[in-house]
């Protein structure tokens, strides 16, 4: 038994002998490949090429996608397609099938074309998709159903805002994963075109379409459902799919219209929210139980929501503040696991949102749109914010007890223009953005800036700043615009502690 066991070690290590001995020829194989200089000069151009060409680029043509000289480098192509291109026909041929994994079209027709007789409403004959399918072959079989096409892991799809015609079923590739109609179409979705399309996940109606959505119409895939300004049909239950994750309805739509939310629904949007009945009440039984994002509104009535929400969005709409943080017994709506709140149109009332802990105190994030410029009371806040950011016009004085201890992110908008230190600052801040407005000399001295700041962002900031009197903790300085002074005091050499300076001038970096 030993003589066997001997045997066995002594195999396992020949054979670990032999692996390791393989991994150091290939080892040494790449090296003496890699030291070549010709050899690593082809290597790195191809790994240049192979970069460049990886982010999606837009093709305005079928012809400048053909004559494109790296198109076989190419991994994600937006491609402008139109029905009278005089390559059309040639369209298997200049797509780069054995390169790319995702492909987004946007269909559109020529100006000669725009503004041709159009067919009865309706009519499949002479619809879109059908003459793109004639343009190919005497088949009527569509290039977007080739063999090549449908084997791209995404395609995206979007209609031109000129056409209204009836889709038929097969047109469409059936591994359509995004679509997204124009503001015209308003189509039935009777006939099963939908259905047909088993990985469409993403799906966005324009303006226009105001059609009813019959049972089992949908793809059971969809994850995002988007209705457009028009849209006003009774939804719910089983016409909407069970695996739906985010649905967005317009304003002025009727709570009464949505039946039953499907049991997924996380997210859930409706436009400014300007919904006039309040006669509709949502509780928490009303709303899924998974729900974790959700856009209020200064009609919206709510008795509870549910214990899943994570984000909260509050459109304040026309009356500028909100009447419902609270329930019938002076109770928060807002449950305990909200981490993020977006204020949007909120003039009124800021501070009695906080009032009598109605407010989560997981609350980690804040965000004001460029409407809010409404003092903040002291003490306010709660100690778990870690982020806030404001809005364009926001201008008032902060005081010590502005902020939370805990926070570590603040954002200033374009016109602030008030007193900034130590004193006022959090000493928790790492990252501090200020604009345009902002007139103080931030580093006059050393004692203004939080010690503990990692990340400086200074929007068309017009003073010269001194290096000096930077906290010793800033690693990352980013500036936006032409400020000469900065770029003249800058001296790189010295500045040991900043790994990171990035100089954008008006969106152009």
């Amino acid at each position: 038994m030993n003589n066997i066991n001997n045997i066995n070690n002594n195999n396992n290590n020949n054979n670990n002998n032999i692996n390791n001995n393989n991994i150091n020829n290939s080892n040494n194989l790449f090296l003496k490949v890699f030291h070549n200089i010709y050899i690593k000069n082809i290597i790195i151009g191809y790994l240049r090429l192979y970069n460049l060409n990886y982010n999606q680029i837009k093709f305005y043509d079928l012809a400048s996608l053909k004559n494109y000289k790296y198109k076989y480098y190419l991994n994600s192509i937006y491609l402008i397609l139109d029905i009278n291109d005089p390559l059309l026909n040639e369209i298997n041929d200049i797509i780069p099938y054995s390169s790319i994994t995702k492909i987004e079209i946007e269909c559109v027709r020529s100006e000669s074309s725009y503004y041709l007789p159009s067919t009865k409403e309706g009519s499949e004959s002479d619809s879109y998709f059908q003459q793109f399918s004639k343009t190919i072959d005497g088949n009527n079989n569509s290039f977007l159903n080739s063999n090549k096409f449908i084997s791209l892991e995404s395609i995206i799809i979007h209609m031109s805002p000129y056409i209204n015609n009836l889709i038929k079923p097969s047109i469409l590739p059936i591994s359509l994963t995004s679509l997204t109609l124009n503001s015209n179409f308003n189509q039935p979705v009777s006939n099963g075109w939908l259905k047909s399309l088993k990985n469409l996940t993403y799906l966005k109606f324009g303006y226009s379409f105001n059609q009813s959505i019959p049972n089992d119409a949908l793809s059971i895939n969809l994850k995002t459902l988007i209705f457009g300004s028009s849209f006003r049909k009774p939804i719910g239950g089983i016409n909407l799919p069970n695996n739906l994750q985010e649905l967005s309805l317009p304003e002025y739509y009727s709570l009464n219209n949505l039946t039953l939310f499907p049991p997924n629904l996380q997210t859930f949007k409706y436009g400014s929210g300007l919904f006039y009945d309040s006669s509709v009440y949502l509780g928490s039984s009303d709303l899924p139980c998974g729900l974790t994002h959700l856009n209020c509104n200064e009609y919206s009535n709510y008795k509870k929501l549910p214990a899943s929400l994570k984000t909260i969005t509050f459109n304040c709409g026309t009356t500028s503040s909100l009447t419902t943080v609270y329930d019938d017994t002076f109770s928060p709506i807002i449950p305990p696991s909200v981490e993020t709140i977006h204020f949007i149109n909120l003039r009124k009332l800021f501070n009695n949102l906080f009032f009598r802990g109605s407010i989560s105190s997981k609350l980690t994030s804040i965000y004001f749109d460029d409407s809010f410029n409404l003092p903040i009371n002291d003490n306010i806040l709660p100690e778990s914010l870690t982020f806030i950011k404001f809005g364009k016009i926001f201008n008032h004085p902060i005081t010590d007890r502005t902020f939370p201890s805990t926070l570590k992110t603040l954002q200033f908008g374009h016109y602030y223009n008030q007193t900034l230190n130590r004193f006022n600052l959090p000493l928790s801040l790492t990252s501090l953005h200020i604009d345009f407005h902002f007139g103080q000399n931030i580093t006059l001295n050393n004692t203004i800036l939080p010690e503990n700041l990692q990340s400086l962002s200074i929007g068309d900031y017009t003073i010269a700043i001194d290096f000096n009197n930077l906290p010793s903790s800033l690693t990352n300085l980013f500036v936006y615009g032409t400020n000469s002074k900065f770029l003249n005091n800058l001296n790189l050499i010295n500045e040991n502690n900043l790994k990171l300076v990035k100089i954008i001038n008006h969106n152009k970096q």
